[in-house]
């Protein structure tokens, strides 16, 4: 509903992790797994379908093309950025999903008609059990506490600020003038 809401352009959709992304493109395009000999969940219930087409389908009627980021190598990354340039100029619109601290969410300028929309599904926390996110909550926790170093944040507080730095990056893809 949100992607009916934008009447033309690109849409960029962001979720916190590869895994949930594979998830989303398996769960909403069943298609593609059964062309790969593989039945997902969805596909087998697809009479039940309101309207008979996946998310997927109604994506792609409403703008064209959907993209998924890959996690292939820069070949595959500028191949797949460049599809969806390509389809916003052409077509007039495309939907690209991609990942928080991904290649598409940096460094990368989406200005104009290339995303007159952002969504942003999600969280994007660092993995709590990773040791250098570990390492640096701890350290900061300890500074405070044995050095009295107010300059640093508390670690709880300095992992959270991840998440939202991150978020701030992905919206920055489509803000790149006062006209956008």
């Amino acid at each position: 509903k949100i992607v009916a809401g934008i009447p033309s352009g690109g849409v960029l959709v962001f979720l916190p992790s590869y895994a949930l992304l594979r998830k989303c493109e398996k769960q909403w395009n069943p298609n593609s797994f059964r062309q790969n000999n593989r039945r997902s969940f969805w596909s087998q219930h697809e009479d039940n379908m309101d309207d008979g087409e996946s998310v997927w389908d109604r994506l792609t009627e409403l703008k064209h093309n959907v993209i998924v980021e890959p996690t292939g190598g820069q070949a595959s990354f500028e191949e797949a950025k460049q599809e969806y340039m390509d389809s916003v100029k052409n077509k007039g619109g495309c939907v690209l999903f991609a990942v928080f601290r991904g290649k598409m969410s940096e460094g990368i300028s989406f200005n104009d008609e290339n995303a007159r929309g952002v969504i942003c599904i999600g969280l994007p926390l660092p993995s709590a059990f990773a040791l250098p996110i570990k390492v640096k909550k701890d350290y900061n926790d300890e500074q405070r506490k044995l050095r009295n170093r107010t300059d640093l944040l508390p670690g709880y507080d300095w992992y959270q600020q991840q998440a939202y730095r991150a978020i701030a990056q992905a919206l920055g893809r489509c803000i790149r003038h006062a006209g956008d």
